[in-house]
C-alpha cells in the first residue's frame, strides 16, 4: 500500500489518543506504519543484538521520532522505565545518544 502512495496505515488497535499525533504526523507528510509492523522484519537481528521485547518497542517507536512521554504513553510505562530501555538499547547498539541509535537500528536493517 505504501508502495502504492499510501502516506500510513492505522491499525484498528491502535489507542484513540494516539489518532489525533498519527493524523497530524501524516498531514506533515510523514509517512506512518505502526512499530509491530517494522517490528516483524527486525525479529531475528534485534534477538542477535539481546534486545528485549519491550525494547523492540521503544526502538520502533524512536525510529518513529516520539518522544520518552509519548512512547511511555505507547508501551504503557512510565518514562523513566522508557529512559532506561533507550540507555540499554544505545549500548547494546554502540550508539552514544537515541539518535545515533535510530541511525544505527535503520543502518541495520532493524527498522
Amino acid at each position: 500500500s505504501i508502495a502504492a502512495g499510501a502516506r500510513g496505515f492505522i491499525p484498528k488497535t491502535l489507542p484513540l489518543k494516539s489518532l489525533a499525533n498519527i493524523l497530524r504526523l501524516v498531514a506533515d507528510g510523514e509517512v506512518y506504519l505502526p512499530a509491530s509492523f517494522a517490528k516483524r522484519g527486525a525479529d531475528s537481528d534485534s534477538e542477535n543484538l539481546g534486545l528485549k521485547p519491550r525494547e523492540k518497542y521503544v526502538l520502533g517507536y524512536l525510529c518513529e521520532g516520539l518522544q520518552n512521554k509519548e512512547i511511555g504513553r505507547q508501551v504503557g510505562i512510565d518514562e523513566t522505565i522508557v529512559k532506561m530501555d533507550v540507555k540499554s538499547i544505545c549500548r547494546k547498539l554502540g550508539a552514544r545518544n537515541r539518535t545515533q541509535a535510530v541511525i544505527e537500528a535503520k543502518k541495520r536493517g532493524l527498522y
